[in-house]
């Protein structure tokens, strides 16, 4: 029995060890440069420790082709076969995140956004899900925005504004220059309520360091007036055209 013991002992000092000794950190590194490489995203963190319940990250920041990024206090993320699962805090708002390296899934709960565009002006606020197929590059998803200032989209008075959306994913390039273009129904509330648009709006990926086109058309309700906006030029350069009915 003594010699039962002792060798018992010594497994679970060898399963310890190796669970100590296992590169997590390693692994995350891994799979966060293989979620860059499919999403054309830079994604940088200071490691903060490493252990079997995760890689826990300070100062986590994402930054998408078009711009627009997104940065967090503190990270926790998990490797996975083929890829991660984390959990990333704005405070107490947090957002989720699976990626299997075929497939990439992304929930938000109130996570603050910069844009990077005049499109949407200021610090835009943002609750919803997005599901993309790294494969295809296909996907969608909704998004609701709280938007300081509508900026373009709406270049009237407006000021605050509330903004719902479902949106489509669609490859629209080939397999030798491979190109993302997301198209989304919006329907914007502001302006105290005095302010409504509806639309679609377009986003088209180009090769880099190109920025992405935009167009669109919103038809708007504003005080005593009434139109469209006709939506033009870049993502970061937007251009726009009032036409009152």
């Amino acid at each position: 029995m003594k010699v039962l013991a002792k060798i018992g002992a010594f497994l679970i000092l060898f399963v310890v060890f190796l669970v100590i000794r296992f590169p997590y950190d390693s692994l995350v590194e891994r799979a966060v440069r293989q979620a860059e490489l499919a999403t054309n995203a830079t994604i940088l963190y200071r490691p903060s420790s490493a252990g079997p319940f995760g890689v826990k990250v300070k100062d986590l920041s994402i930054t998408l082709s078009s711009g627009t990024s997104l940065s967090f206090d503190t990270a926790r993320i998990f490797p996975t076969r083929g890829g991660l699962r984390a959990t990333a805090y704005q405070g107490e708002n947090e957002m989720k995140v699976n990626f299997s390296g075929a497939s990439l899934q992304v929930e938000l709960n109130d996570i603050k956004v910069k844009t990077g565009t005049d499109v949407l002006s200021g610090e835009t606020v943002a609750t919803g899900e997005i599901n993309y197929a790294v494969r295809t590059r296909e996907g969608g998803g909704t998004l609701r925005l709280v938007i300081p200032d509508v900026g373009a989209l709406l270049p009237l008075p407006v000021g605050k504004a509330e903004m719902g959306s479902t949106f489509v994913i669609r490859n629209v390039g080939t397999p030798e220059l491979p190109r993302t273009g997301v198209s989304a129904e919006i329907k914007l509330l502001g302006g105290n309520n005095n302010a409504s648009a509806n639309g679609t709006v377009t986003i088209e990926g180009q090769p880099p360091p190109q920025p992405p086109l935009l167009s669109g058309n919103l038809r708007y309700e504003f005080q005593n007036r009434r139109g469209s906006v006709r939506l033009s030029g870049t993502w970061d350069k937007p251009a726009t055209q009032i036409i009152p009915r």
